[in-house]
């Protein structure tokens, strides 16, 4: 499953478990992919399961348009 932050957290963030006093992940470009029960379970009861997905939901990246003026005809 792949669990996306939150919008008031950075890309970069790390989550904290208070029951085991350590911290359980850390997101890398805004998303961490794990199948571990524990962890998907805390996030979802964390976040009312809003930002928990599947694989299959993961979509793939659009190539970026480039920017800028053509190049000249010669």
């Amino acid at each position: 499953m792949i669990i996306k932050k939150l919008d008031y957290q950075s890309p970069k963030a790390k989550v904290w478990d208070a029951s085991k006093k350590k911290i359980l992940f850390t997101f890398v470009d805004g998303e961490y992919e794990t199948e571990d029960e524990y962890i998907i379970s805390f996030w979802a009861k964390l976040t009312n399961n809003s930002s928990v997905s599947t694989n299959d939901e993961h979509r793939e990246e659009k190539p970026k348009k480039k920017r800028g003026r053509p190049a000249k005809e010669k």
